[in-house]
């Protein structure tokens, strides 16, 4: 082969390579189509926050009318499955990231932002005829573990809920549950079995027992069950899980509420998130009786006349 031979072979390999690389660059590239304030995103939320959420988004949605978010209400396990599959933008839920979520985080290199937004408390309620309206960590645990001296039926939203994985740790750690535990579908399910049964106690986020038709202000929670006094862990005394003790720590099943963000750029779940812990966010959780951890809140004593 001479050498203008090679030439022409060696400027027709070239401009094929050049070709099929701009052929290449040719192909559509993942765009980023949401903002701080629009777009359109997949968010779950733990469906034991549900009325609160709902509050909270119809703020949002007001204030950001070009915001479209897809909302799934699920059990908080399966809220940490869409979101360590990248099918969700952002999760509220009630736990942090567990030990093995943040290995696969690192070994995956997966950046997700947590920050704790507000407290509640896990409630206890009895049918209006049961006899243990008051009751410590003690007999809970023997509840639980099926060994209390009267017998009961615990029944809980879904056996994926987050309550049900709290109550664990918090007071069996290391047991498993009696034969006495049930899950049900919904919190509405649990509040309406606990009210027909007299030997059922039922384990709920007190925001879904407050009375929606009570106009006093005074949070009055709903009369077809009773709110079980749990007894302090620091005194000697027995407490409801109204916001006042909460904010004291008196109460003492409580939980913290968090977001969890898995997002690359400054986006519609960034938007969300800096909603949820700012003041018009926090506001929500307060006035929906929770204790909002991003602003401060001032309880004071009233002498009511």
């Amino acid at each position: 082969m001479n050498r203008m031979n090679t030439w022409a072979v060696l400027c027709a390999v070239v401009l094929s390579m050049v070709l099929y690389a701009c052929g290449n660059n040719d192909k559509p590239k993942k765009s980023i189509t949401d903002t701080l304030t629009s777009g359109t995103i997949s968010v779950a939320f733990d469906e034991n926050y549900k009325p609160v959420m709902e509050q909270q988004l119809k703020i949002f949605d007001s204030s950001f009318p070009d915001a479209q978010l897809q909302v799934k209400y699920l059990p908080q396990e399966d809220c940490f499955d869409l979101l360590l599959r990248d099918s969700v933008r952002i999760i509220v839920a009630a736990r942090d990231l567990n030990a093995a979520e943040k290995d696969y985080m690192k070994r995956n290199k997966i950046n997700i932002r947590s920050v704790a937004l507000a407290r509640d408390a896990v409630a206890l309620i009895v049918n209006p005829a049961s006899p243990d309206a008051d009751l410590n960590r003690e007999m809970l645990a023997n509840i639980l573990l099926n060994n209390y001296s009267r017998q009961y039926d615990i029944v809980f939203d879904n056996k994926r809920s987050g309550i049900v994985k709290y109550m664990q740790e918090q007071l069996i750690p290391g047991k498993e549950f009696g034969s006495n535990i049930y899950a049900l579908q919904t919190t509405d399910s649990v509040i309406k079995y606990v009210a027909e049964h007299k030997n059922a106690i039922g384990f709920v986020a007190v925001g879904h027992l407050y009375d929606s038709g009570d106009r006093t202000g005074n949070g009055r929670f709903r009369e077809n069950v009773r709110v079980v006094a749990l007894k302090s862990d620091s005194l000697n005394e027995l407490y409801e899980p109204y916001q006042a003790n909460l904010f004291d720590g008196y109460y003492p099943l409580t939980r913290t509420l968090y977001f969890h963000l898995r997002e690359s750029h400054r986006g519609l779940g960034t938007g969300l998130a800096n909603f949820l812990g700012q003041e018009r966010g926090q506001a929500v959780f307060r006035l929906e009786h929770m204790l909002p951890l991003r602003v401060p809140l001032v309880i004071r004593d009233v002498i009511l006349k």
